[in-house]
């Protein structure tokens, strides 16, 4: 076996000699990590040699791809995500789906602390000894938003850990959200975080029963509607200084919990309906077929916003005379239709879903 030293002074191992040759021959940046080139054409005839899709959670998580777990504050959603996460870094099967073991980074960027008493009660709930289980937690915030030091930084700590962010390092990304206001709407905050996502769960508790369902609201390719139920199972893990017990829980599936019809669909609003089919109209007289990609359906004729608003706009779609009106009627209208996956969206692309 041989070892190589890395841009850190870390000493890594390697198994097959050819490989590293191959590894050391390609560019790599000025941090020591390999440049992958970008926007190369690919001929239909040489398409198998991409890569494949691989699954992370058989049927529900793909590897290199992102969710959204989101629910109301309270529901069970951070240890529902946590006990996801320990199963993989485990190895775990979760719910009877084959799990693929790998390095698992929680990132509690609020309420850090508290993810420890979690995690312990996973670890006493199933009686584990955790000592080289690949599960880390980062418990501060950072900005991944306007801060590319914050990225950079979080990036070289991932690499460290696994050779294995999304792109750069190859890994799932699982964000845990609040649902906004109106729960039919989905998660809070701009519709473009669901149209990023490849798979979306949505997180209820009945506060009478104590049941927490997580449904898979959305997938990118593959089935939805699959529910999961749950309980959080209260477990002791130690004693304060005054000798109170402290308390955490743990995820406990109750299968019997599990309710397999889907409900009734809720009526949407009648500002949506005339934005659908404002929307249906619009890609019957405009629509073009883009080309090929991962973030539009196959066959799909598209349009842009603008042409779906003006059209909703001479479909009346507010009486108001004002711009600002029609604006805020159709904003409204769209969001809600994103949010209940009637209408799918990319960039300035829009289509109306079956």
């Amino acid at each position: 076996m041989l070892h190589i030293t890395s841009h850190r002074g870390q000493q890594v191992p390697y198994d097959d000699e050819e490989e590293l040759i191959r590894t050391l021959e390609r560019p790599h940046d000025g941090a020591g990590f390999e440049v992958v080139p970008r926007l190369v054409p690919v001929a239909w005839s040489a398409l198998s040699s991409l890569p494949k899709r691989a699954a992370l959670i058989s049927g529900l998580l793909d590897v290199a791809a992102m969710s959204v777990f989101y629910g109301a504050s309270g529901c069970g959603k951070t240890f529902l995500a946590l006990d996801l996460a320990a199963h993989v870094a485990l190895g775990w099967n979760w719910r009877e789906r084959k799990a693929k073991q790998g390095t698992v980074i929680y990132i509690a960027a609020e309420g850090g602390l508290g993810i420890e008493e979690r995690l312990t009660g996973f670890r006493l709930h199933h009686k584990i000894d955790v000592t080289d289980v690949p599960l880390h937690v980062i418990a501060e915030p950072m900005d991944l938003c306007r801060s590319a030091e914050d990225v950079a930084l979080l990036t070289e700590r991932c690499h460290a850990l696994s050779p294995r962010l999304r792109r750069s390092t190859g890994a799932h990304v699982l964000v845990i959200h609040h649902s906004g206001k109106d729960d039919a709407r989905g998660a809070r905050g701009h519709s473009l975080l669901k149209a990023a996502a490849d798979t979306e769960i949505v997180i209820e508790k009945d506060e009478v029963s104590g049941m927490v369902t997580a449904k898979i609201a959305k997938q990118r390719d593959h089935r939805v509607g699959d529910t999961f139920a749950f309980r959080l199972l209260p477990v002791e893990i130690g004693r304060d200084e005054n000798g109170e017990a402290l308390t955490s829980c743990a995820v406990e599936p109750d299968v019997a919990g599990v309710v397999r019809t889907e409900p009734k669909a809720k009526r949407i609003p009648k500002a949506a309906q005339i934005a659908l089919r404002a929307l249906t109209e619009a890609v019957d007289e405009q629509g073009v077929t883009p080309p090929a990609s991962n973030h539009t359906p196959a066959r799909v004729k598209i349009v842009s916003v603008s042409v779906w608003r003006q059209q909703a706009y001479r479909r009346g779609i507010s009486t108001s005379s004002e711009e600002r009106a029609r604006q805020q009627a159709f904003k409204r209208a769209s969001e809600h239709l994103i949010g209940v996956n009637r209408v799918g969206i990319w960039d300035d692309q829009v289509w109306p879903v079956a």
